[in-house]
């Protein structure tokens, strides 16, 4: 992992990794008066406990808005996980679909994983419904969106989630804290 390799520390500040500070990106003019994304760490945010909304398009208002007090509670936020990708583009520059393709995908042979829609996915795929049954299709992500642009099967999840429960190819810290 990016920590195992001295990448990126988990509790390190993100304002650190950036090369300006968050409210100059276009996604997070609204934080523009509130400091306390200052306190974030990619561990809050991968953690879910950054304070942030599951999404801003969800409130009355659409804006971005810390809900509480960072690192207080746990509230799942798919805003949180964008912040972390684009913490790794832009501060780091790193390539989101690149690693998850060679650190996750390729290492643990997930041959029907990908973060962007290929097109031999088609004969192979869900669709979602809605509460009344209608059907949502299936959104053919065509950019990376790490809280959301992953597909993938069953087989490939479930040979995932084996390897992280046995703790298999994991350097021992990181399979312990991921469980």
């Amino acid at each position: 992992t990016l920590t195992d390799e001295g990448i990126v520390d988990l509790d390190r500040p993100i304002r650190e990794y950036l090369p300006v500070p968050l409210h100059h990106f276009e996604n997070y003019f609204d934080l523009a008066n509130d400091e306390r994304w200052r306190k974030w760490t990619l561990r809050m945010l991968l953690s879910h406990q950054a304070g942030l909304p599951n999404w801003r398009w969800f409130s009355e208002s659409k804006k971005l808005e810390i809900l509480f007090e960072p690192g207080a509670r746990y509230a799942y936020s798919g805003e949180g996980i964008q912040v972390a990708q684009m913490v790794l583009e832009e501060g780091l520059g790193l390539d989101v679909n690149q690693l998850m393709q060679e650190k996750v995908f390729d290492r643990f042979d997930m041959q029907r994983t990908s973060m962007m829609w290929r097109d031999d996915f088609r004969p192979n795929f869900a669709r979602g419904h809605d509460k009344e049954g209608r059907n949502l299709g299936h959104r053919m992500w065509q950019k990376v969106a790490a809280a959301g642009s992953m597909d993938t099967t069953l087989d490939d999840l479930a040979a995932f989630l084996s390897v992280v429960a046995k703790g298999e190819e994991l350097y021992e810290p990181t399979g312990t804290e991921m469980l």
